[in-house]
């Protein structure tokens, strides 16, 4: 699979509505790209489906979703409208896309050479380059690998922005919280804390010998 950090390939190809789709249009935004074989496998689908379902997740953060399959435009455009795919499912004859992202690859099958689509995705930042690779993505769990470091990310972003006062201000209400945390609990002061734990080992003791 192509390498973190290089510029991701540009590329167009036509979607399940017959629509030319351009890598490029996208400059400026995220971009998250699945990469699987046909989307008729209900494994693919499941994949697919997880995506899907956490659309406004993406849209939130401002992440476009595109699926480069090997299916037809026709056979995409009817499993799109059964499955209610939100976003474009693109046709990839040849594998041209596929094997410029490294996910066209050779495996033996009892014995005998077979080329096929690894089922993975990347995140494209706003400036065109790869920052993520799941090489083997999990069918279910993907999605919400995927959103996490999105969603990180997003906090990192948003904390540089800050002010230096302002990044101090929040250091300093988050310890005030904290203590008040603790001193309302009155758990966590030490003399409690000790008597707690001697209780416990007493308690303990008393179940083995009982």
């Amino acid at each position: 699979m192509i390498e973190k950090g290089l510029r991701a390939p540009d590329f167009h190809l036509r979607d399940q509505n017959h629509q030319r789709i351009e890598l490029s249009a996208f400059q400026g935004t995220k971009v998250c790209i699945l990469f699987l074989s046909s989307i008729t496998r209900l494994d693919n689908q499941a994949f697919i489906i997880s995506y899907a379902k956490m659309i406004d997740a993406f849209s939130a953060l401002n992440v476009r979703i595109i699926a480069v399959c090997e299916d037809t435009v026709d056979i995409l455009k009817a499993e799109s409208k059964r499955l209610h795919i939100p976003f474009s499912l693109l046709h990839d004859p040849n594998q041209t896309v596929r094997r410029k992202y490294g996910v066209w690859n050779q495996k033996m099958t009892f014995g005998k050479p077979k080329w096929i689509t690894a089922r993975s995705s990347l995140l494209i930042d706003e400036n065109g380059f790869i920052y993520k690779t799941f090489k083997r993505a999990h069918v279910e769990m993907n999605v919400l690998e995927v959103l996490k470091l999105l969603k990180r990310d997003n906090e990192r972003n948003e904390w540089r922005k800050l002010s230096r006062r302002k990044k101090e201000r929040i250091k300093r209400e988050q310890e005030q919280c904290y203590h008040r945390m603790v001193e309302d609990s009155g758990f966590f002061k030490n003399d409690d804390l000790i008597d707690f734990i001697e209780a416990f080992q007493y308690t303990e003791n008393e179940k083995m010998e009982g």
